[in-house]
């Protein structure tokens, strides 16, 4: 499994990882609770979070092992923030002749310039939209700015 992980990319590792140590905050809330002595109905949330996200990192190395993800290559040719926080709303990137805007998970990306070279990756599942001559998805599993 430790090989399978490996070849996993490292954005999507990452993620993998992230959702892991959400786990982690449900076995110490668990570990708070029974070292309280706490009421057996404490332990319930702590629970649901471990099962939660170790179902979610377990679904996501599943699906990366078994190689069921698209991954876009290409420059970012727009970017939009929001009004008042200048959070990322959407980007756009060219792939080859297509346009292709991304929305969802973009505050991850730190000094995201137009012209960097971006790579996100896209569940082979995920909903494809077609709005205004370009590509729509909403639902990534991880995006990286290439160096």
């Amino acid at each position: 499994m430790k090989e399978q992980f490996q070849k996993i990319p490292s954005a999507l590792q990452k993620q993998i990882l992230v959702r892991l140590a959400g786990s982690g905050l449900g076995v110490v809330m668990i570990a708070l609770v029974m070292a309280y002595r706490g009421n057996i109905q404490f332990l319930i949330p702590g629970i649901a979070i471990t099962i939660t996200f170790v179902a979610s990192a377990w679904a996501l190395f599943s699906r990366c092992s078994q190689k069921k993800y698209v991954v876009l290559r290409g420059v970012c040719e727009e970017i939009e923030r929001s009004g008042l926080r200048k959070r990322l709303k959407f980007i756009h990137i060219q792939c080859g002749d297509k346009s292709v805007k991304i929305m969802g998970q973009l505050h991850k990306l730190k000094n995201l310039k137009i012209g960097d070279v971006l790579e996100a990756y896209i569940a082979d599942t995920a909903p494809v939209y077609e709005h205004e001559g370009c590509y729509v998805i909403t639902n990534i599993l991880a995006i990286r700015k290439e160096r």
